[in-house]
């Protein structure tokens, strides 16, 4: 009968970490937004919600699936990905968190965050027939960690990494030091664990005035690469960027243009008010 009061009582205690580092978000999507989601059915009963933001040139073969911060959900998010629609060739993909958003029943965890993003990418990638090549994933924060995930165990043409951490056992310890021991043995968003086994080229960016992840930990993981992948990465420094403050053009679109010329857009209209929708 201890053991399990332990075990209730350790539950309880990670619900609590759960509720740290995924906050959630309003549960409420605005009414324009639900048209652009879909949903993945995953073996229960329950079904992953995605966004779709398409991209105004019809032609556009490659997909960006995301995954964003935490403390926002997918329709949160859509305005910095509609940003990226008119400087990047790409169709994106938002992938909901459990418990963030509309997507409900189904307790928020490391876990499951990391079994959806593996169920997404193969939907994503049977659904629209497409090849390893035409397909990029985008992690930012916390959403760093499905993208090192799927990094570590798919296929596809490239990671873009924004503002890293390096494992969530030590991001806990940052934020609630006295919990952190409960995530030593938990299956958990372990990016210095799947970044040595990263099968793309990735490009890093972190700004130099973090203060929520720190420059030397993301060294430290473009450094874990394996070496025939780092030789084809890159870590972008940028000067003055923090966490949740940057200069949207210089700090993110000019890398990933760079970086990623194939996805660049030639001609960019900067009042281009195709994307209104989504903003």
């Amino acid at each position: 009968m201890q053991k399990i009061n332990f075990d209730n009582q350790k539950e309880e205690e990670l619900i609590q970490i759960a509720k740290i580092i995924f906050p959630g978000s309003s549960d409420k999507y605005y009414p324009e937004f639900y048209k652009t989601i879909q949903y993945v059915q995953m073996e229960e009963a329950n079904k992953i919600p995605f966004s779709l933001l398409e991209h105004k040139d019809k032609t556009t073969n490659n997909y960006i699936i995301y995954f964003h911060g935490n403390g926002e959900n997918i329709n949160d998010s859509k305005y910095l990905v509609a940003g990226f629609l008119k400087y990047i060739k790409a169709n994106f993909i938002l992938v909901e968190y459990p418990g963030y958003g509309i997507y409900k029943n189904t307790i928020t965890s490391a876990e499951q965050i990391q079994k959806d993003a593996l169920i997404v990418f193969d939907y994503i990638k049977q659904k629209f027939a497409l090849n390893d090549n035409q397909i990029y994933v985008f992690g930012r924060s916390i959403g760093t960690g499905p993208a090192f995930y799927l990094g570590a165990n798919r296929n596809f043409a490239g990671l873009i990494i924004l503002s890293a951490y390096i494992t969530l056992y030590k991001l806990v310890n940052d934020l609630i030091p006295q919990k952190a021991h409960l995530l030593l043995n938990e299956n958990n968003l372990n990016n210095q664990e799947n970044s040595q086994k990263i099968r793309c080229k990735c490009l890093f960016i972190h700004g130099n005035k973090d203060k929520l992840t720190f420059l030397e930990p993301i060294q430290e993981l473009y450094n874990n690469l394996p070496a025939h992948i780092k030789e084809n990465s890159y870590l972008s420094i940028q000067e003055n960027m923090e966490h949740n403050s940057f200069d949207f053009q210089k700090n993110l679109v000019e890398p990933i243009q760079n970086f990623y010329p194939e996805l660049k857009m030639i001609n960019i209209v900067e009042d281009d008010n195709e994307y209104d929708q989504y903003e």
